[in-house]
């Protein structure tokens, strides 16, 4: 889902993303004002927004949380509840997953589904 462009020596620079925004009850969601809010947290390095769909809503957010040594600690509900202090309700991720890696393919891109 994200836009590249290619320069004439043929490097790939990532532009933006094809969706820029997600729908969860009919709710237009910024993934980016959500990762803003995330990479505030102490030990956090970097996170990944994505949509996985929800039979319910629609759609659900859903973050990977790359951490340093001081964030081993954080949990899936320090996260929710950091956003829900600085974030409506429909912009809180509903599934979170943590790692210790940012795993990035050959192109640059950050691998978002394994």
């Amino acid at each position: 889902g994200d836009l590249a462009t290619i320069d004439t020596d043929g490097y790939i620079y990532m532009t933006s993303r094809k969706k820029e925004i997600i729908k969860i009850g009919g709710k237009r969601i910024s993934p980016k004002e959500v990762e803003e809010i995330i990479v505030m947290m102490n030990g956090v390095i970097d996170c990944t927004i994505e949509s996985i769909a929800d039979e319910l809503l629609g759609e659900a957010i859903k973050v990977t949380v790359i951490v340093n040594e001081k964030g081993k600690t954080i949990t899936g509900e320090q996260i929710k509840q950091h956003c829900g202090s600085l974030l409506s309700s429909c912009k809180i991720p509903s599934y979170v997953e943590i790692k210790e890696v940012l795993e990035i393919s050959s192109t640059g891109k950050r691998i978002k589904q394994l």
